[in-house]
């Protein structure tokens, strides 16, 4: 998790002004935040995946594809905008 902490404040700090810095509890709450939000979307997605086979669209479609994500991405940002 350190890699992905440091590649995740790089970034960040890429975004920020020159002279202005985040408090490192701040940057561990927004990257808790990332990382629930990118495990939510990938349980509905997947949630996506069954569906469409309940449904006989695709019986044998087992992986995630970007159609399934594209599906849910709103409904899931909307849940973390509030």
């Amino acid at each position: 998790m350190n890699e992905n902490m440091d590649l995740f404040r790089r970034i960040i700090q890429k975004r920020l002004p020159p002279n202005k810095t985040l408090d490192p509890f701040i940057e561990h709450a927004i990257f808790l935040d990332y990382v629930l939000f990118l495990e939510r979307l990938a349980e509905e997605s997947t949630k996506n995946v069954e569906d469409s086979k309940q449904m006989g669209r695709s019986n044998r479609q087992s992986k995630i594809k970007e159609s399934n994500v594209s599906q849910v991405t709103q409904t899931v940002l909307e849940e973390f905008r509030g």
